[in-house]
């Protein structure tokens, strides 16, 4: 029995992979773009080898295979979706494409430009109904049939895949949304529908709709992807259903993955966030800044009291989306991010990437464009004989020839001072998202411990952790493929929730039924796809906020009957989280506290062996094999290590270079490192 985390980035394809006994195998591939499966498949061929087995043994021997998809990320991003049309209350046309203001740009000669994405749906695209339905869910005009007929059969002749409905108030009576849908399946079957009523059953008309929207133009590309992926794993004998990781923060079954395209959106990060909250637990750490730099991308995610932190409202692409999503913010920063000097004479790095084709200039498959991986192996922080642990050889002189052709000779300089630039602009790019996540939200990032992972953030950590104080770095022991870790180690999760406005004082039994009446709607939807309900577990939250205002914060509440005092308690809890992101002094109960949406959070709980790590750690040689020339701001004498010759518990001065199988851990002059016994690599100032 085996059980495999996947994750696939824009450079790289991660696989764990761990037996019924605890053995563990980490492996990557490159990804294949246009060919997604053919990755995947690699990699676990990869991982079966380690196993001593092939690729077809492994798939028919599996327990659990957990999916991180990136199908949705890219369908938005590169705006290849359904073509969608919007079925709305009459007079509300133009909701959807007025947006939010958005923030304002560089202002043309005549008025004034916003920072808007294109609309996902055309105006032509968007149909009225008549039809209302006032704040308390009574009818106060009936659904006007014809009018739908006439839209749904005008939006098909126009070839559209996808229909969106969001009505006024449906998620407080949802009778005409599902009208609608009755009408679309019995004259258009082919049309896929997805009604805002039971995807974001909140207020908030615009979020809403935008949801709704999102929700179907990635709709039928993730659905495709699913079943093809599904149906070739059965032919190969695999003979259990996989589970797709959500960016909710925790896993589902492929159906209801597929009911719920949008909740895959960033899944892949939140897979690194879920395995940071799991290595604070196991370090006695509750607080950690925890950093992906990939070959595409770098993603952050913060670890709070323990907890992830969720956002209720996000933006993806520039898109709105008002699902409870782990909050994992991301910047086209990673190793194949593409340096390039601009009109201006200026030097930028990305967020254009490289990706693993053709890849850096130094992949040598037919890159010409430098990178930061360029730039990493010309300054000496990568080996380029022992890339992934030698299975990819890089061309140092190619990363050389491109730094100098494309940066060194437009800037007047030599080749290591343009990569030592490329160095710092995109290490200055990655430490200002990081302030944007915590200083700017009232978090001081002095009290975190950051946490390295991704095949280039252990590469880069130790030049970002001072720039904002943070005195502690870790590098996980399967940091090359952590968030394909995390993706192993998440629970099935969905989320439950009932919007409406609450008055204070709280009523202890109105908030006990509605939690219960949530619960059994979690019992019901997993049990009817085979999850036993003894593994079930409830988490509940209060959505509130200051009346008068717009922006809510949650609140987590005891999972069991609540009393009196639970509610007062809450009260405080959101005044003392409304001060720590809006700053002392802030909080006002005098305004009154409103609470607007209860949640509960139905957790199926997994039980995936954990790694067993024994052994490791207390039999290396405890010194370095080797040493090189390496540029911190000037050539230094490095120490070079490898990470089996470590010892736990030995500390070791920088500079110095702990070559991993899949990761390059970089020590800078000042700091010191040593393998905790946990077999993370501990880096401190």
């Amino acid at each position: 029995m085996y059980f495999i985390g996947i994750d696939v980035g824009g450079t790289f394809t991660d696989c764990v992979a761990i037996d019924k006994n605890g053995k563990s195998v980490i492996v990557k591939s490159p990804t294949t773009h246009g060919r997604l499966l053919e990755g995947i498949f690699n990699a676990i061929h990869l991982a079966a080898e380690s196993f001593d087995t092939d690729g077809q043994t492994l798939l028919q021997e599996l327990s659990q295979l957990c999916h991180g998809t990136t199908i949705s990320t890219n369908t938005l991003l590169s705006k290849s979706g359904a073509k969608t049309g919007l079925i709305t209350t009459k007079g509300h046309r133009d909701a959807l494409l007025m947006m939010r203001v958005g923030r304002l740009t560089h202002p043309p000669k005549f008025g004034l430009q916003f920072d808007r994405p294109e609309p996902l749906v055309k105006r032509r695209h968007i149909k009225e109904v008549s039809e209302r339905i006032d704040y308390k869910g009574s009818v106060v005009s009936p659904l006007i049939e014809a009018d739908v007929i006439q839209a749904v059969d005008e939006l098909a002749a126009e070839g559209i895949q996808a229909v969106a409905v969001s009505l006024l108030w449906a998620f407080i009576n949802p009778v005409h949304e599902q009208a609608i849908q009755r009408i679309i399946e019995q004259r258009h079957p082919e049309i896929h529908v997805t009604l805002s009523s039971e995807l974001a059953p909140f207020i908030g008309e615009y979020e809403r709709t935008s949801t709704t929207v999102v929700n179907s133009y990635v709709a039928l590309r993730l659905r495709s992807y699913l079943k093809n992926f599904s149906g070739t794993l059965s032919e190969r004998g695999m003979e259990v259903s996989p589970l797709i990781m959500q960016a909710t923060g925790g896993l589902l079954p492929l159906q209801l993955s597929m009911e719920s395209p949008i909740t895959t959106i960033n899944s892949g990060p939140v897979g690194g966030a879920i395995a940071c909250r799991e290595l604070g637990k196991l370090t006695g750490q509750p607080n950690l800044l925890g950093v992906d730099m990939g070959g595409t991308s770098f993603d952050i995610a913060l670890i709070v009291d323990g907890m992830t932190t969720v956002t209720l409202a996000s933006k993806f692409a520039g898109y709105d989306i008002s699902i409870p999503f782990v909050d994992v913010h991301s910047i086209g920063a990673g190793g194949g991010s593409i340096a390039r000097v601009d009109v201006a004479g200026r030097l930028k790095v990305g967020p254009e990437s490289a990706e693993s084709e053709p890849g850096p200039a130094c992949y040598d498959k037919g890159g010409t464009e430098p990178t930061v991986t360029d730039a990493d192996v010309l300054l000496g922080l990568i080996n380029p004989e022992y890339y992934v642990a030698g299975r990819f050889a890089l061309k140092k002189e190619l990363a050389e020839k491109a730094i100098r052709e494309k940066i060194a000779a437009p800037l007047g300089m030599d080749a290591i001072e343009a990569a030592n630039g490329i160095l710092k602009v995109v290490n200055s790019s990655m430490v200002d998202a990081m302030r944007t996540r915590t200083i700017q939200r009232g978090l001081d990032p002095r009290e975190f411990t950051m946490v390295a992972f991704g095949g280039c953030g252990a590469t880069h950590a130790s030049f970002l952790a001072p720039d904002l104080g943070i005195r502690k770095i870790l590098v996980p022991y399967s940091d090359t493929a952590f968030s394909a870790n995390g993706v192993l180690g998440a629970d099935i999760l969905r989320s439950f929730s009932v919007t409406d406005i609450f008055q204070p004082p709280f009523d202890a039994d109105t908030f006990n039924r509605v939690f219960n009446q949530l619960d059994q709607e979690g019992r019901k939807l997993f049990t009817g796809v085979g999850i036993k309900e003894e593994i079930l577990d409830f988490m509940h939250f209060v959505e509130m906020r200051y009346r008068g205002q717009f922006y809510s914060l949650e609140i987590p509440m005891p999972p069991r009957a609540l009393t009196s005092a639970d509610l007062e308690k809450a009260l405080d809890d959101f005044e003392d989280l409304y001060e720590r992101f809006y700053g002392t002094g802030t909080r006002f109960r005098e305004a009154g506290i409103i609470a607007t949406r209860l949640r509960s959070d139905c957790i199926g709980k997994l039980a995936t062996p954990a790694m067993q790590l024994n052994g490791r750690g207390k039999s290396g040689i405890g010194r370095s094999y080797a040493s090189r020339k390496v540029y911190f701001d000037g050539w230094a004498d490095t120490a070079i290590y490898r990470f089996e010759d470590l010892l736990i518990g030995k500390e070791h001065e920088g500079p110095a270079i702990v070559e991993k199988t899949g990761s390059t851990v970089v020590v800078r002059p000042g700091q010191r490192f040593s393998l905790d016994e946990h077999y993370n690599l501990a880096i401190e100032m």
